[in-house]
């Protein structure tokens, strides 16, 4: 967000010369604009002169701008998203400048309600970086806004962009453990829920032909490897799905199988390879996020394994896949 057009709204007595100022004086110090501002408002605070030259007036409401986000920051860290809303309405005193405004007011207010609205609904779901991801996923809905149906091109979006639309062709690619349920997704039962929920969406919004896409090996981290089918594509009954038939190829290819290296094109890559669990139920593990646990359960799930660990309390138990989990084993 550009943060000279935020300071602005509603007006804090910070004029267009102030912020100049304040702008070429953060530049010659090389650092960020808003920290110049904190600088300010440190300054202040401590009863020493300000180092920008601005008008005390125009200094003053720099430095409460500055202690005003840097608080609302703070309190970020553990406020629900749409009490967090609500703060921010109060502190900057948008909700008074919007009501207040002859600029269509009512629609404006309306248009904030709505943002709200979304918050509220999004706190079901809670991820510890929620705020960041959920203006991600508006900016994202944002650029849908402009999609025309008549449009005669391909239209390529995410699956939180999809809902809302329809589509006579959808390819939906990606279908493996990982990706799609994302790899992430399998620390709680509500997140993969909410997986399976989008990829439902995804596919409902072919009206005619619905094409679901598969590496059976894939790139990753420098090399590849075998890939594990989608849970999800496994759940649909067999009588429903069409499996394409693979051609052979006709010319000879070369096909990059590690970074900075090719090798021999595959025309059928062979079935995935199981994944040799290393753990037995009784270990004691360690994960990079979760800390200290112990494995209680394991359940095969295509060519990997499906791991149940009891955490702390604090942190619960946890459904990982082996081959992605950070896990590592504590001897002894």
């Amino acid at each position: 967000v550009n943060l000279s057009r935020v300071i602005g709204v509603p007006p804090r007595g910070i004029g267009a010369k102030s912020m100049q100022g304040l702008a070429r004086w953060a530049l010659d110090q090389q650092i960020p604009l808003f920290t110049a501002m904190q600088r300010i408002a440190a300054c202040r605070s401590a009863g020493e002169p300000c180092p920008v030259a601005l008008p005390s007036r125009a200094a003053k409401a720099v430095a409460d701008f500055a202690t005003m986000v840097d608080e609302l920051i703070a309190s970020s860290a553990n406020t629900r998203i749409v009490d967090l809303i609500d703060q921010v309405l109060e502190a900057t005193g948008l909700r008074r400048h919007i009501q207040s405004g002859e600029d269509r007011p009512d629609e404006r207010w309306e248009n904030i309600l709505e943002f709200r609205e979304i918050a509220q609904e999004y706190n079901a779901e809670e991820p510890a970086d929620g705020l960041a991801t959920l203006l991600e996923r508006i900016s994202l809905v944002a650029d849908v806004d402009s999609y025309e149906e008549s449009e005669e091109s391909i239209t390529l979006i995410t699956l939180h962009q999809a809902k809302g639309l329809e589509f006579p062709v959808v390819f939906i690619v990606g279908l493996e453990e990982g990706l799609l349920p994302h790899s992430r997704s399998m620390e709680s039962e509500e997140q993969l829920e909410e997986e399976r929920r989008l990829c439902y969406v995804g596919i409902t919004r072919a009206q005619h032909h619905l094409y679901l896409l598969r590496a059976f090996r894939r790139g990753f981290m420098g090399s590849t490897g075998p890939t594990v089918s989608s849970r999800f594509l496994r759940e649909i009954p067999g009588h429903l799905l069409t499996a394409a038939k693979r051609e052979q190829s006709v010319k000879p290819a070369s096909k990059r199988s590690s970074f900075g290296a090719r090798g021999p094109a595959i025309d059928a890559p062979p079935a995935p390879m199981p994944v040799r669990p290393t753990l037995e139920i009784g270990d004691l593990v360690r994960h990079s996020s979760f800390g200290e646990g112990v494995v209680t359960d394991f359940v095969a799930s295509a060519g990997d394994h499906e791991v149940t660990i009891q955490f702390r309390e604090d942190v619960g138990v946890k459904r990982l896949l082996l081959s992605f989990a950070p896990l590592e084993k504590i001897e002894g």
